[in-house]
């Protein structure tokens, strides 16, 4: 018997319903506020006239216990910044800056300067300025490290169609696991398959 999310410890209904609970106050403050959002498939983004903006925001989860088990630190900050690149990518969003929140258990300068390292690198390479961010050390919540990111992306107001038929969707093979998965893929392989 394989492992699932279900039994790693992560309710697949409980995180739709947390997803559900955000997008009514998300929509209930636009609301408020009279600002009409332009929905994407992974971002949401507001008019700046011949504009649109997003910022998103993600993290990059337990992947973060085998990095700082294994020393592979600077590997989180890049994938922090890539994960949400390549979501507002596929909305059609150019990056142009990020900010980062690190939060580690000890005072450990130099892995947050590897985490730092990898964000600036993937910064760089998706030609978005850093501007800045957050580094918190919580010895009493935080076990290890805990990293993400927000990405600001801008794209040209452009009549965007829904999908239908006779589209082609063109798909890219995975390289491997990247930011997601990684609480049951713990679990599947280094507990084993039973």
């Amino acid at each position: 018997m394989g492992w699932t999310y279900e039994k790693a410890g992560v309710s697949l209904a409980r995180h739709w319903e947390m997803h559900s609970v955000a997008r009514e106050v998300i929509h209930e403050l636009a609301d408020e506020l009279g600002v009409r959002l332009m929905e994407g498939g992974f971002t949401r983004s507001i008019n700046l006239g011949n504009y649109e903006i997003t910022l998103h925001t993600d993290g990059v989860g337990t992947k973060s216990m085998i990095a700082w088990s294994t020393g592979g630190l600077e590997v989180i900050g890049w994938d922090c910044v890539v994960g949400n690149v390549n979501d507002m990518a596929c909305d059609g969003f150019v990056p142009i800056a990020a900010t980062d929140y690190i939060a580690i258990s000890n005072n450990d300068a130099d892995a947050v300067g590897k985490v730092l390292k990898g964000i600036k690198d993937a910064a760089a390479r998706a030609g978005a300025v850093l501007l800045g961010g957050e580094t918190a050390i919580m010895p009493d919540l935080v076990n290890g490290v805990d990293v993400s990111c927000t990405v600001l992306g801008i794209r040209k107001v452009r009549a965007v169609g829904k999908a239908e038929v006779g589209d082609v969707a063109i798909g890219i093979e995975s390289s491997g696991l990247h930011m997601n998965g990684y609480t049951l893929a713990r679990k599947a392989l280094l507990v084993g398959t039973t």
